[in-house]
């Protein structure tokens, strides 16, 4: 594994050496073949000479209420809307699986922006969860190089919790001998025996069990009942059969 300063010749130098700018952080530096990813406040979001000089093509906005629009923009090509509510967010994962399609789909134009209001509390928690999906990364890890390419991040106790089941989730590819994803390396699983109709039936009850025992061990919502249906419906990538 990678030290932290190891770590820093990809995701950036020191704090202070790398941002002339205090609304903005990158956390991914760009490099010659490969687009970056930063993380800023409304400022970032609204300030067209620091698109300009960060080349940054798409913006990635995390907040209720948005009233940024970049209709007509020749530098912004895209833009989405996750409205998160940060005292009641409810379920993220969803929000975290489009947040990552909409990056992966940015990244290949240029420079990724993501941003909430003040880039210390929501911004962070969804490139945590892109590194975790993209470099198969753990929680502890993407947040040690989060907090030093922005040390004033602060991410509240119920966001981590849901890292931390996100995390779990993408790891149901290696508990039930899925093909290997980006950032695993998985092992292999002998299946060939068995019958496609066996292989679901063994999958789905496999994958039932794991997001039950995932959820009751850290407790997300008092009196929680597990609807499996509607848990599928929210995790479309381990409904490939």
């Amino acid at each position: 594994m990678l030290s932290l300063l190891e770590q820093q010749k990809f995701y950036g130098s020191t704090y202070w050496d790398t941002y002339p700018d205090d609304n903005i952080h990158a956390i991914i530096l760009p490099k010659e073949g490969r687009s970056g990813i930063y993380i800023g406040n409304i400022y970032a979001a609204t300030d067209t000479k620091l698109h300009l000089r960060y080349n940054i093509k798409c913006v990635l906005t995390v907040q209720q209420k948005c009233s940024v629009k970049f209709q007509g923009s020749e530098q912004i090509l895209f833009h989405k809307v996750i409205p998160i509510d940060i005292e009641n967010c409810g379920d993220l994962f969803k929000a975290f699986y489009d947040s990552y399609m909409f990056i992966e789909n940015g990244i290949s134009y240029g420079n990724v922006l993501i941003h909430c209001q003040d880039c210390v509390t929501i911004s962070p928690v969804f490139v945590i969860a892109y590194m975790l999906q993209k470099n198969g990364f753990t929680v502890e890890r993407a947040w040690e190089i989060v907090k030093i390419q922005n040390p004033f991040a602060q991410v509240r106790h119920q966001f981590f919790q849901q890292l931390l089941i996100y995390e779990q989730s993408l790891n149901l590819d290696t508990y039930l001998g899925q093909p290997p994803k980006e950032g695993k390396h998985l092992r292999n699983v002998e299946v060939k025996e068995l019958s496609r109709l066996e292989k679901i039936r063994e999958r789905e009850q496999k994958q039932k069990t794991f997001i039950e025992s995932v959820y009751n061990k850290y407790h997300i919502e008092n009196n929680y009942q597990i609807d499996y249906e509607e848990l599928k419906k929210r995790y479309p990538r381990n409904q490939n059969y």
